[in-house]
């Protein structure tokens, strides 16, 4: 097979690397590198088609991938024919993808002309958002494909209504359609492009596992030596109605496919979907602390002995109507537990409660993270404490704090620490003026190393949320109904520093005086 492409200067690209998959019956795979087109790949199975994958290279970083379909000239056969049947190839680039009809079964072009800034990046990312699926194949040996949807899927109590990267009806995602004819147990298999080896990446990927037939989701590592797969990650069940993201650390000595292996459930509420698979560089980062309160030793965390009164743990709603959550976070059912503060009689208004984290190293730089949840017309606040070994009865001022009501979901809290003694951290939660003041905590994690910033998709970032503005006129209650049918809420102005940035983004669509919806209090 010739492949032929469009070179990009000299200046933006070392060399190329080639990477084409037989997408038939033996999934064989061929790895080259060039310095310039065009490329002639000897040794393919003959009469098959080839996912042909081209990344340039610059400093060893290497860009999005060219892709393109081609397909093998016929073994010859004992009785020679003077025709050859026309076949199909395909001409790519980056952003669309055509098909043109050719009579050489053996020559793929690939038309890149629109392909001159390369974004080189660390790794690998797939959002989905194009036909080609950034050469991810389905396994012809499983017993049914996934599929690629934008919206809702067909049944209703499963699968996403939006997807994760623009988190719209209108972005796409990969799912499996548990409906007739699929029964249980029947498997479907998603197989990544090839990797190089590696001595440590990090697999990042988001994963949707909503309905009560949900079956189970499992991530393969399948290195290319001829070693069998491994599974290096697995989940299963309804983990409800919204999308989680999973982790798994790749090492291997030999190039690698990874394969998303979903098992239909016990009946069609088993829709499972993926999207956004990141691979990067390095090793997942491993968790300081990781805590979803399910353990009944709180993962170490301890009560203040000093304080009024104790978090509660529990799943499912609180005991008052119009306040606290209805689930957890971790796993989005009323049987996942989460701690509170239980806002009703004998509770006082300003009353504190704390718990504290088990005693952790001195640190340069680590991130804290958390979701809380703050809903009900008397929330109080909730403030999080470092607090020293150096100087226990000082909490000082908090490191993050939030008060008033923030809507009936749960938001995600981070703050970067810094301490050059051993330190707990410090969860305080302040009872409100009246029982609609429930507050709850959840998957509170350390890692290692910066905290990082939000990345909006669409809008711009204000501290940990992203803000979009919607041109068209609405009334209120359609306002907030679009924004929640998006995945998230009528913005609520609440400090000054965010109305000047709301208001900023108003002006800049070009007139200051258009009037806004915002969100009142918790209606939002």
């Amino acid at each position: 097979m010739i492949l032929s492409w469009h070179p990009l200067p000299v200046s933006e690209a070392d060399e190329y690397r080639i990477v084409l998959q037989n997408i038939e019956g033996t999934h064989s795979s061929v790895q080259i590198s060039a310095v310039a087109p065009p490329v002639q790949v000897d040794n393919l199975d003959p009469g098959s088609q080839y996912l042909i994958s081209i990344y340039a290279v610059k400093n060893n970083k290497l860009s999005p991938p060219l892709t393109g379909i081609g397909e093998t000239a016929p073994r010859p056969s004992a009785r020679p024919t003077t025709t050859r049947r026309p076949t199909t190839t395909t001409t790519a680039q980056p952003t669309t993808t055509t098909t043109t009809s050719t009579t050489d079964t053996n020559a793929v072009v690939l038309d890149n002309s629109r392909y001159p800034n390369i974004d080189y990046s660390d790794g690998f990312h797939c959002n989905f958002e194009l036909p080609d699926i950034c050469g991810f194949i389905d396994d012809t040996n499983d017993d049914f494909d996934w599929s690629r949807n934008n919206g809702s899927t067909q049944s209703s109590d499963t699968g996403p209504s939006l997807d994760h990267t623009l988190a719209t009806d209108a972005g796409y995602y990969m799912f499996i359609e548990a409906s007739r004819p699929r029964r249980t147990g029947h498997v479907a298999r998603l197989i990544s492009p090839l990797m190089e080896a590696t001595d440590g990446k990090c697999l990042e990927f988001f994963y949707h596992m909503f309905g009560v037939g949900t079956g189970d989701l499992n991530v393969l590592f399948e290195p290319l030596d001829g070693s069998a797969s491994t599974k290096i990650w697995e989940e299963s069940g309804n983990h409800g109605n919204q999308w989680k993201r999973g982790r798994a650390t790749i090492r291997g000595d030999s190039p690698f496919r990874v394969i998303f292996e979903a098992v239909r459930g016990s009946d069609y509420h088993a829709d499972t979907a993926l999207d956004d698979v990141i691979i990067r560089d390095g090793p997942c980062p491993t968790p300081v602390l990781q805590c979803d309160f399910t353990p009944n030793d709180l993962c170490g965390f301890t009560q203040d002995l000093d304080d009024d009164f104790d978090w509660d743990t529990n799943t499912g709603a609180t005991s008052s109507a119009d306040t606290g959550p209805i689930t957890d976070h971790t796993s989005g059912t009323v049987a996942g537990k989460y701690i509170y503060l239980e806002a009703s009689n004998p509770r006082y208004p300003a009353q504190i409660t704390r718990i504290s984290s088990p005693t952790m190293r001195p640190t340069t730089t680590q991130c804290l993270q958390f979701y809380y949840h703050m809903h009900g017309v008397d929330i109080g606040a909730l403030n999080v404490y470092i607090r020293s070994d150096n100087n226990p009865n000082d909490l000082g001022n908090p490191v993050w704090t939030k008060s008033g009501p923030q809507g009936n979901d749960w938001f995600l809290g981070r703050v970067s620490i810094v301490s050059a003694t051993s330190f707990q951290v410090v969860f305080e939660g302040v009872r409100g003026d009246d029982y609609h003041g429930d507050i709850a905590l959840d998957d509170v994690v350390i890692n290692d190393g910066h905290c990082d910033l939000p990345v909006c998709s669409v809008g711009r970032r204000f501290e940990d949320h992203c803000y979009k503005i919607e041109k068209d006129g609405h009334t209120y209650q359609d306002a907030a109904n679009i924004c929640k049918a998006n995945g998230g809420i009528l913005a609520a102005v609440k400090t000054q520093s965010q109305q000047d940035f709301i208001r900023d983004l108003v002006s800049g669509e070009g007139n200051r005086w258009t009037l806004f919806w915002i969100g009142i209090d918790d209606l939002a």
